[in-house]
């Protein structure tokens, strides 16, 4: 009934939604020449073949499966794949890693008829959609195309759970038009199966498997030019509610290291404007990487609001605050600092990353705060002991290492399904 519902509603405001799209490009939310995308339209053609459609919303889920897709390349030559995501930011990072590799799209609404120009333009073979993307409309549609339907990386929150729940004959029906799920860890695993999911195989977490992120090592030489021999510390994927606690952790280092340097790196570019703002209010001066601004003997912030780059900054410093933990959003990923030696410090709000922070607090390779001042002295900690910080330094190079063959048995897992389902 619910279901039925979501799809009448969804007919009715399709006519509506353009305005909605038209709003998002106002607020730079879209990008100018592809918003036909998102009604299915696409100019792009479908490539000869069996085509693989893998969808990830934003940032974080395209970089998990960048390295899916590169093991299906090499193991699936003559299979072609198309990505889809929702944000900008995902859309960008996607062009900017897989564009030789893969067709990169924007997912259509999740109204019927756009799904329907969109299946109809590009009639996938397998889709693979990653984390937890669950669109009724969308998913529904799949199914009725006779496309086989798996979840990679499959997370359920307690508050998606919970709400789920309480749906329990909608959420089944949901649940079960995947043919196949991979939960991102056992407690998702668990709330998947109470749902009534059917087909699970836990293997891990595919963040484990994702490489290292990438950098530019000129740009790396010229900023280590400029920074000279100040202490560095880097925030990372900072929200917008965390600009002001961003602030008040650095004026509490500058107390101990006045002439320390702190690199701001927004989770979404476009904060760069309010962060340069909030400094300026309080007297802070500081430069914006977007606004080709260069580190000098006067810049105290340093704000790094460009797309791409975070391995060039956790490259650039031996610590970081990773952001969305300070407040209710869940944390970032602090597997890709640990990946590179870089010692994440986290905030007490990192219900995202449950499971892989308790793997990562056992093997001591993250450090959690409860508040800014908690995360300053977390810092001026490592900074003071160089014993402690190169332990930690150690502890999560062998931490990531010892994890990389989650990539391999799931892709395994997945092409046994696929071939033994094409065969029938």
């Amino acid at each position: 009934m619910l279901l039925h519902l979501y799809t009448l509603l969804s007919y009715l405001a399709t006519p509506f939604l353009p305005l909605l799209v038209l709003k998002r490009w106002w607020h730079g939310k879209e990008i100018p020449g592809r918003w036909l995308e998102r009604f299915g339209i696409s100019h792009t053609k479908r490539p000869r073949g069996k085509l693989v459609w893998l969808h990830a919303a934003s940032v974080g889920e395209v970089n998990s499966i960048v390295p899916v897709i590169n093991e299906l390349h090499k193991v699936r030559p003559d299979w072609h794949f198309l990505i889809t995501t929702i944000t900008v930011t995902g859309n960008q990072a996607a062009l900017k890693g897989l564009d030789k590799t893969a067709i990169i799209q924007f997912l259509p609404m999740d109204a019927p008829p756009y799904i329907a120009l969109f299946l109809r333009r590009w009639q996938p073979d397998l889709a693979l959609f990653v984390d937890s993307e669950i669109w009724p409309n969308l998913l529904r549609s799949i199914k009725k195309h006779s496309i086989t339907l798996i979840l990679l990386n499959a997370r359920m929150s307690t508050k998606s759970f919970n709400k789920w729940s309480n749906y329990p004959k909608t959420a089944a029906t949901l649940v079960q038009l995947f043919d196949l799920i991979f939960p991102s860890t056992k407690i998702d695993h668990e709330r998947f199966a109470n749902l009534g999911a059917r087909n699970i195989t836990y293997i891990g977490h595919l963040k484990y498997s994702t490489p290292p992120l990438t950098y530019n090592e000129e740009n790396l030489q010229q900023l280590k030019a400029q920074i000279g021999l100040r202490p560095v510390f880097l925030c990372s994927s900072i929200h917008h509610g965390e600009i002001s606690v961003c602030l008040s952790i650095h004026s509490s280092l500058r107390q101990k290291y006045p002439q320390l340097l702190t690199i701001i790196a927004p989770r979404h570019p476009e904060d760069g404007k309010a962060i340069i703002a909030a400094a300026i209010k309080q007297g802070i001066n500081s430069t914006q990487r977007s606004k080709n601004g260069k580190i000098n003997d006067k810049a105290e912030i340093y704000v790094a609001d460009t797309i791409g780059e975070l391995g060039l900054w956790y490259r650039l410093t031996p610590m970081a605050f990773i952001g969305g933990s300070l407040i209710d959003h869940g944390g970032q990923n602090m597997l890709e600092p640990a990946r590179l030696a870089c010692v994440p410090i986290v905030g007490p709000h990192i219900h995202n990353f449950t499971a892989i922070m308790e793997e990562m607090t056992t093997h001591h390779t993250v450090i959690t705060c409860a508040d800014a001042a908690a995360v300053a002295q977390a810092a001026i900690h490592l900074m003071q002991d160089a014993a402690a910080l190169q332990s930690y330094k150690d502890n999560c190079l062998k931490f990531s290492a010892s994890r990389e063959n989650i990539l391999t048995e799931t892709i395994n897992t997945l092409l046994k399904y696929v071939d033994e389902n094409t065969e029938k």
